[in-house]
């Protein structure tokens, strides 16, 4: 015997007044939390594009640091990013941050930064960080050093890190 809660169901899911109203409603919500997600989200912005004048687009860069000993983003981690214009010549500093409380580099670090194709690092100050968290590193710091092909494209590189070893990948 069917009892009144299942009736009351197959009544609601078979109601075509209903069902038009969830629909809609489920329409919205997902518009809702798209338009949520690219305004929360800066990695699902559009890359910038050159100022007026300039032909050539340029990729952008975001950086996220994790102490994978506490479990949390590695935040007052000092990270330097240098270009390699010339092999035959030393790097060049283009930034000097340190990551914040979501390990992560701040928009106002890189927004000035406009990457073209060529041969990049982060130097993350390793060392400094995990004496400032009390514990002793065998890596005075990490260097990562990569290379943009595509200047139209979205570069993010994640660091993970304990005080005895670390891993670096190219993240999306």
């Amino acid at each position: 015997m069917m009892g009144y809660p299942v009736i009351s169901l197959l009544l609601f899911l078979l109601h075509p007044i209903q069902q038009s109203s969830l629909t809609a409603n489920a329409e919205e919500a997902v518009e809702d939390s798209k338009a949520t997600a690219t305004a929360m989200s800066p990695s699902m912005a559009a890359p910038p594009t050159a100022p007026a004048g300039e032909g050539e687009p340029h990729a952008s860069l975001t950086v996220h640091a994790l102490n994978v000993v506490t479990g949390i983003p590695a935040a007052g981690l000092v990270v330097r990013f240098m270009e390699l214009e010339d092999p035959k010549k030393s790097w060049i500093e283009l930034m000097n941050s340190a990551t914040n409380v979501d390990g992560r580099l701040d928009k106002s670090s890189l927004t000035s930064l406009r990457l073209k194709a060529g041969t990049y690092k982060l130097r993350f100050e390793t060392g400094e960080y995990w004496q400032q968290q009390g514990h002793h590193s065998f890596y005075p710091y990490v260097e990562v050093v990569f290379t943009i092909t595509e200047a139209e494209q979205k570069v993010h590189i994640p660091l993970l890190m304990s005080p005895y070893s670390y891993t670096t990948y190219r993240g999306n």
